[in-house]
């Protein structure tokens, strides 16, 4: 694994688009947008058989459109993102009431680590993130946030995981808690 090694990728985009105010002709406007994806993931040892691993992520397209660059907009919840929270869930939701993702996110995992017995593993956990509709919009104090335990079984190709996720301030129509079960 990583020792407290960054990586990080940004992504130019010229994306053109048609303005049709309602007192001129159709131009085209070429924007320029620079998606920003930043990530961070260090395992640090506490002792000899406990782990802390830790991510942190950071999406961004800047702009004043929400609705501009709909394929590549970031999205949270789920089994890699926050595990309270149904797969592409948090965040802005379109008219008929499903996340549509945003021109933002945050996303910061916390776990600590330890072996149960032979390639069997264990983990306790504490997730937070979310997606914002603009740049502008991306604050720390709206992070959704979830903690729960599970159980990890190491392969060569990676860990088969079952966890199960509580969600810390539950909104009305959430579920208060899930089972997950993801590989690698």
């Amino acid at each position: 694994g990583h020792n407290g090694l960054s990586d990080g990728a940004t992504e130019f985009i010229q994306v053109a688009r048609t303005d049709t105010p309602a007192t001129s002709s159709p131009d085209i406007v070429l924007q320029d947008f620079n998606l920003g994806n930043v990530s961070s993931d260090a395992f640090v040892p506490l002792a000899p058989h406990l782990t802390w691993a830790q991510g942190y992520r950071l999406g961004v397209v800047p702009g004043d459109d929400p609705f501009l660059l709909l394929d590549s907009r970031f999205y949270a919840g789920g089994a890699t993102s926050v595990r309270g929270f149904e797969e592409r869930s948090l965040g802005p939701r379109g008219p008929d009431g499903v996340a549509i993702g945003g021109q933002a996110s945050a996303i910061f995992n916390q776990e600590l680590r330890f072996p149960l017995w032979s390639r069997l593993h264990g983990g306790i956990f504490y997730d937070a993130g979310n997606a914002f509709a603009l740049a502008s919009d991306l604050d720390l104090r709206d992070l959704r946030q979830s903690v729960g335990a599970g159980l990890r079984l190491m392969f060569p190709f990676g860990p088969v995981r079952l966890d199960w996720s509580r969600v810390i301030d539950r909104q009305p129509g959430e579920k208060p808690s899930r089972f997950l079960f993801s590989i690698g």
